[in-house]
């Protein structure tokens, strides 16, 4: 995919896209060559998905191409596939990417909190001085 990557939202319905029709007996490269069937997934995603298959790549390789994952969920999806259970794998991927985003994204609003808490106190802290000397005094005062 020329080192495209699709956002982590689209790799979660993506993955859960391709386990829902391993599970349900379909061909993976019928699912992918079937336009209507897999309108879930990025079409570059599933022209590059069904291409890699056709010349012989592993499942895990041909999702390890455009998705975005660490080395531990790359080795959950092998494994899936060593053992059979790659629908089971990819749903597992799919939660455990999720995850991974809902944690990023607690940790950010995590750390927002207390950046705003100093803006505001940079903002608050000066204003005694404004209100009792005037612009003069708070210039003095801030870039003094």
């Amino acid at each position: 995919m020329n080192g495209r990557r699709i956002s982590e939202g689209e790799t979660v319905k993506t993955l859960d896209a391709l386990a829902d029709a391993l599970g349900s007996g379909m061909s993976l490269l019928g699912y992918l060559d079937n336009r209507a069937a897999s309108r879930l997934i990025d079409s570059a995603v599933r022209r590059e998905m069904a291409s890699a298959l056709r010349r012989g790549a592993s499942l895990s390789d041909a999702v390890d191409a455009w998705a975005n994952l660490s080395t531990a969920e790359a080795s959950l999806l092998r494994a899936g596939e060593q053992a059979g259970r790659m629908a089971d794998a990819l749903h597992s991927l799919a939660r455990a990417i999720e995850e991974r985003g809902n944690t990023r994204r607690r940790v950010a609003m995590a750390l927002a909190y207390p950046a705003f808490l100093v803006v505001v106190g940079s903002l608050v802290m000066p204003l005694p001085t404004l209100v009792r000397a005037g612009w003069g005094a708070y210039f003095a005062w801030r870039f003094g």
